[in-house]
């Protein structure tokens, strides 16, 4: 059980302080030296196969390749030819491959494993051919032209190339063992989902109300993907992984098209950054797409319940339940999502939108009994009031 694998970790880490202290940059701060690549509106082609990951890497192996992969997938891919292992996601992970000998005799880069791996990997690539081989489809950071760059709260989010490739190997995901495949697939399409709560914020934001019709008018392949798991998901099997990556990846050529990540990230994102600031242990338990997709799922609730419209809130349930996407307090509480968690993270959106949301502003009054209605009563433990 996935729960089970929640428990265990939060079991085994340090019980994290009342009021965290602020994160403060360094005073010379290293992330000043990233700065954005030249945009590009290039559009990566994402290609399906069913052979192994090592027999596709191989088509890429020459000594102008350096391959760019995680600690998981480094022991399989370093026979491949030149190797770096990304074991973090600082700048100075970055600046360690820059400086490698020999670097700039690299004409491609092949970045290999999740989005640690390939984020590294588009920030190195700078003028070089760059393919990515995601071996989790937990976000659509796949295909993005940007990158993740920092540890901990401590990030900058940079332009990067877009890779010409995006290249999956379905066998290969489809070989990993049901949890683990279940885990990173269920975040994959959560982070999908986020773009149902940007499209929330962009309609209020113009002062207008979203509808079904709208935000299909805005991006069919979003209610596209919610219907078509309603009707026809029936497990990660090769077909939904197949829609997943298609889906995630179609995501981030839009992003690549719109020349901003703001079209597909909205307060459900503020929400995921609030719950970090405030408890940042849980950086290392539910994935970033679980976060979003619950964030997203109450947004939806609050829209439904202000504007009447329950249908989109209705069809996101039902998919959420089919995914095996948490729906009740009990299953948030397994990842650490406490009742009280979800409260001061939604306080906090409210209280410091430096860029208002739909989710903020839905919250601001601390009023949260909507919680109850999503995800059912919380234990007389987590039960407590945000003082004034």
């Amino acid at each position: 059980m996935i729960e089970s694998l929640y428990t265990t970790i939060l079991a085994q880490m340090p019980t994290p302080p009342a009021q965290p202290p602020p994160v403060s940059a360094p005073a010379s701060d290293p992330l000043d030296l990233l700065q954005d690549a030249p945009y590009s509106n290039f559009s990566p082609e994402l290609k399906l196969t069913s052979r192994p990951l090592t027999e596709v890497l191989g088509e890429y192996a020459s000594p102008e390749t350096l391959f760019v992969t995680d600690a998981y997938n480094y022991p399989r891919v370093k026979y491949m030819g030149a190797t770096e292992e990304v074991t973090s996601g600082s700048v100075q992970q970055v600046l360690k491959i820059l400086a490698r000998p020999g670097f700039n005799n690299f004409k491609r880069i092949v970045g290999v494993g999740g989005c640690l791996a390939l984020d590294i990997a588009k920030a190195v690539a700078n003028d070089k051919d760059l393919v990515v081989a995601p071996t989790l489809l937990s976000t659509n950071c796949i295909t993005k032209n940007r990158a993740v760059i920092g540890e901990g709260l401590h990030v900058k989010s940079v332009r990067t190339p877009a890779p010409r490739e995006v290249v999956v190997s379905v066998d290969d995901l489809l070989n990993q063992d049901r949890e683990t495949l279940s885990h990173w697939s269920q975040a994959g399409w959560g982070d999908f989902f986020a773009k149902l709560s940007a499209m929330i914020d962009h309609a209020w934001e113009k002062g207008e109300t979203a509808s079904f019709a709208s935000m299909r008018k805005e991006d069919a392949d979003v209610i596209d993907g919610l219907e078509w798991l309603e009707k026809s998901f029936h497990g990660y099997d090769r077909l939904s992984m197949e829609k997943l990556a298609h889906y995630v990846h179609t995501a981030g050529v839009k992003v690549i098209e719109a020349g901003t990540n703001d079209c597909s990230v909205g307060g459900e994102h503020k929400f995921y950054k609030a719950m970090m600031d405030l408890y940042p242990h849980l950086r290392q338990i539910p994935p970033h797409g679980t976060v979003v997709a619950v964030g997203t799922l109450i947004a939806m609730k609050a829209h439904a319940d202000a504007t009447g419209q329950p249908e989109m809130y209705a069809l996101l349930r039902k998919v959420f339940e089919k995914i095996e996407l948490p729906l009740t307090q009990e299953a948030l509480d397994e990842m650490g999502m406490t009742r009280e968690v979800l409260e001061k993270s939604l306080a906090r959106i409210g209280q410091s939108d430096v860029k208002p949301s739909y989710l903020g502003a839905a919250f601001k009054n601390g009023d949260f009994s909507v919680l109850d209605e999503v995800f059912g009563a919380a234990k007389p433990s987590d039960e407590w009031k945000i003082s004034a």
